[in-house]
């Protein structure tokens, strides 16, 4: 019985540490995701000004 619950023990802790690696990756992403939208924001905006500075 023992030996089955060591096993178990084992699973559910390789289980919970892929779990915590998926979320870390997920967040990492969505945190990159955020920066390339802010980035992309940036560039149209400043893009636009300076076609209105050109046609000033």
């Amino acid at each position: 019985m023992k030996i089955n619950g060591r096993k178990r023990q084992r699973e559910t802790a390789i289980k919970t540490a892929a779990n915590l690696y998926h979320v870390k990756t997920w967040f990492k992403n969505l945190k990159t995701q955020q920066n390339i939208r802010q980035i992309q924001k940036q560039t149209l905006t400043g893009i636009v000004d300076r076609k209105k500075a050109q046609n000033r």
